[in-house]
């Protein structure tokens, strides 16, 4: 959770549903900007602005505001179009392909149970060359654990 750094909250002075503040980067060293867009209660992204916080200085503030405004609007067309707010991240895929790999493998294993088919037909993976089994699945697995999502 992020710490905000007592002072530093204000409204933007011409975005009504765009909130500023500072907090520590990731790692502690330094203070940044960070904003907030508001499109609704589940809906309130964050984003680092990677500018250095300097109390009491108006021209950071202004770059600040400058800032906070490109990203407002980024943003806003994402919204509009109904694009997802959250950024996709190469562990957050990879995380996501291992959950659809689990479910093909699932309902491969429920097709040998009933012995209707002995595989998932190609066709009917989206996106896929091949159908899963265990050991393809455990596979996988070990290499987005062991080698992507722990980067």
């Amino acid at each position: 959770m992020r710490r905000t750094i007592a002072g530093s909250t204000r409204k933007h002075s011409h975005i009504d549903k765009l909130t500023l503040f500072a907090s520590p980067d990731s790692k502690g060293l330094r203070d940044i900007w960070q904003c907030r867009a508001s499109f609704g209660r589940d809906r309130s992204p964050v984003r680092s602005l990677q500018l250095e916080y300097i109390e009491g200085d108006s021209k950071n503030l202004i770059e600040a505001e400058r800032k906070a405004a490109d990203c407002f609007y980024k943003l806003e067309k994402d919204w509009r179009l109904g694009l997802p707010m959250k950024r996709l991240t190469v562990a957050s895929a990879a995380k996501q392909y291992l959950r659809e790999a689990k479910e093909g493998l699932e309902e491969n294993v429920e097709l040998d149970k009933t012995d209707e088919a002995r595989a998932r037909p190609r066709k009917l993976i989206p996106g896929g060359s091949s159908a899963w089994n265990k050991e393809n699945y455990r596979q996988t697995a070990w290499v987005i654990d062991n080698l992507i999502t722990c980067y």
